[in-house]
């Protein structure tokens, strides 16, 4: 499929380890009454968010629909959007349920940013005139559209594309429900019998549907991140870049730079590989049999997390690593692999960002996070020390043209650069020279920049 500006339409769709939001986030954002518990900036739990559930979808498919500039070209754009404001409707329509007028509950107070204040107005020329943030939460516009009932088995509404399994409506095209999906099946749930409708019939479109609901979800159990499972079912599929810079795709305007990572063993696993005499509940690799050493070499190893992610069961992983322009429209992602079954595990990717010239440096922010969704600490080269020695850094980066320089001009020559497997002279190495940055994976109890 193309665009209108002739371009391809590209996705990744699970292959970016983002997460597609679950029915179970949607019935949490549900249970809360007032739009302030669910828009940014958000106070508390991030499953009751609606931007984070949307901006799952907009990752989950991923390329084209990740970026705010393109996400548009994509059909499903449409979709996505069409299913959130069924999900609008219908907390507003909960919300009279609990005795609330959604059409005066805009955020009011010192947690709402300078901007988005209720009387401020939104621009929609030439589709609509200019309204304020409050009267866009009027009823006017939800009787612009109704929505037929949520589609539930056996029937499921008796749609061409849908067919009933394990009591789940899923596309026809689809052999078997995929993780994650918006399943709308009949479960019991913690709140006895379904969501009563909104009392007031004559507001078209404004009805809570039921079975969406659910004031007893705990959100500590509320997985918004991609499982596990999901993440390794992907182990075998590549990633597409759309290669899309400020509007246009042109290789031309990116360069490269060698990213090396060090991956530390995750606390809790067993890959069943023993030595003679070694108790069988850990294997040979796990620091536990040689903690002195580990502790020489700062293996830490001591987080056990909540979320318990399984393993291939080889040890092959992934770690993905992300690029954001800061002062360019650009986004660009790959992927490491790494062996979980080992101490520390060394490992390079090749992430591009924009090419910087003498009259505009690049601004960008690297991120790495692995399959489970555990963020990698940045770790950068310390001035004058030639890449022998790194300390803590935040990941955002000015590139400029200025010699050394930090990037390679197309991805072949940032593999030469970090590469050299002549079996004369210096024999194989790897060069760090030429290493702008390293992320470490080690599994804290806090985040990057803290």
């Amino acid at each position: 499929m193309s665009t209108q500006i002739c371009l391809n339409i590209f996705s990744s769709i699970t292959i970016g380890g983002e997460a597609l939001a679950s029915k179970q986030g949607i019935r949490a954002m549900l249970s809360r009454s007032r739009l302030s518990e669910i828009s940014e900036p958000q106070v508390g739990h991030a499953v009751f968010s609606v931007e984070v559930h949307h901006n799952g979808v907009h990752n989950w498919i991923d390329g084209h629909m990740a970026r705010l500039n393109t996400a548009w070209f994509d059909p499903m754009f449409y979709v996505i959007h069409s299913f959130f404001t069924l999900i609008w409707i219908a907390f507003k329509g909960l919300q009279r349920n609990r005795g609330i007028d959604p059409q005066r509950d805009y955020p009011m107070g010192p947690f709402v940013p300078n901007g988005h204040e209720f009387f401020q107005r939104a621009d929609f020329r030439p589709f609509l005139r200019p309204i304020s943030n409050l009267e866009a939460m009027s009823d006017t516009y939800d009787r612009m559209v109704t929505y037929s009932p949520m589609p539930r088995c056996p029937s499921c509404g008796n749609s061409p594309y849908l067919t009933c399994q394990g009591q789940v409506c899923v596309s026809r095209s689809r052999a078997t429900p995929m993780q994650n999906m918006f399943m709308f099946g009949r479960k019991k749930r913690s709140v006895p019998g379904p969501v009563q409708g909104n009392p007031d019939p004559t507001v078209a479109g404004t009805t809570a549907p039921q079975g969406l609901a659910d004031d007893n979800v705990d959100n500590k159990t509320v997985n918004i991140l991609q499982s596990s499972e999901t993440a390794l079912s992907t182990l075998d599929l590549p990633y597409q870049n759309t290669f899309i810079i400020d509007g246009s795709t042109d290789l031309n305007k990116w360069v490269w730079l060698n990213i090396k990572i060090l991956f530390e063993r995750p606390k809790g696993f067993n890959f069943q590989t023993n030595v003679p005499g070694q108790n069988s509940s850990t294997d040979m690799y796990d620091t536990s049999n040689f903690e002195r050493i580990a502790e020489q070499i700062g293996i830490h190893n001591q987080v056990k997390y909540k979320k318990q992610c399984s393993s291939s069961g080889s040890g092959a992983a992934k770690v993905f690593v992300q690029s954001d322009g800061l002062n360019y429209a650009g986004r660009y992602k790959d992927y490491a692999i790494v062996d979980e079954r080992q101490p520390i595990y060394s490992s390079v990717s090749y992430i591009a960002v924009r090419k910087p010239t003498v009259e505009k440096s690049t601004k960008v922010l690297l991120t790495a996070f692995d399959t489970c969704g555990r963020s990698c600490r940045a770790a950068c080269p310390v001035p004058g020390t030639d890449g022998n020695s790194y300390e803590p850094c935040k990941g955002a980066f000015e590139i400029t043209t200025e010699y050394p320089l930090m990037y390679s001009s197309s991805y072949g020559s940032a593999v030469s650069a970090a590469f050299s497997v002549h079996l004369e002279g210096k024999g194989p190495m790897y060069r760090v020279k030429n290493n702008p940055i390293t992320f470490v994976c080690d599994h804290q109890n806090k985040w990057p920049w803290e």
